[in-house]
């Protein structure tokens, strides 16, 4: 068994990207977090509209920044996959969409599905490392890591949030059955 990852974050901006898919609708909700020394930015995915599967891992900005061509060649969102630690085909485009909202990407003029790097990384890491920020501490479960937020970990929530979440794992357990034809799933 490995050991958690003891790394403490603030997390400084939440915000939703749009997804990039010509046919896709919704948008990639994430996170960006920065260490408590404030030197190192990080991005986490948490949530999709649509659905699909994605990794709460936690991506150094750095793992991104070094995949992307600095010689203003046009690239694709695969070119991401290298920066994720999971192996969830989804990530590196989902992070292709955050890149994107940030303005540290944008689309190839002559190339559809393909991507240039743009924007001033330092601006942008120095404004985001500027803002206040609120203590954000992943919950690690066995060897698996699931960095979930504290409201999802308060032992008494409200009644309209238990009713939420209640709701949310019906819909998904109703899911599971359609798909496999088993109602006791």
């Amino acid at each position: 068994m490995t050991a958690p990852n003891t790394t403490q974050y603030l997390r400084l901006k939440s915000d939703t990207a749009p997804k990039l898919g010509l046919r896709a609708s919704g948008g990639i909700h994430y996170s960006i977090l920065c260490d408590a020394d404030r030197q190192n930015l990080f991005v986490m995915v948490t949530g999709n509209d649509g659905g699909g599967y994605f990794s709460k891992e936690i991506t150094p900005m750095s793992n991104i920044l070094a995949c992307l061509p600095t010689d203003g060649t046009a690239f694709s969102g695969k070119t991401l996959a290298k920066a994720c630690v999971s192996r969830t085909a989804n990530q590196p485009g989902f992070l292709m969409a955050i890149t994107r909202h940030e303005g540290l990407t944008a689309a190839a003029s002559d190339k559809p599905h393909q991507h240039v790097r743009t924007g001033d990384v330092e601006a942008w890491s120095a404004a985001l490392l500027a803002l206040p920020g609120e203590p954000y501490v992943p919950v690690f479960i066995g060897e698996a890591s699931a960095p979930v937020t504290q409201a999802a970990v308060d032992p008494d929530p409200a009644p309209s949030e238990q009713s939420a979440a209640v709701t949310k794992r019906t819909k998904r357990v109703s899911k599971r059955a359609a798909a496999t034809g088993d109602a006791s799933a």
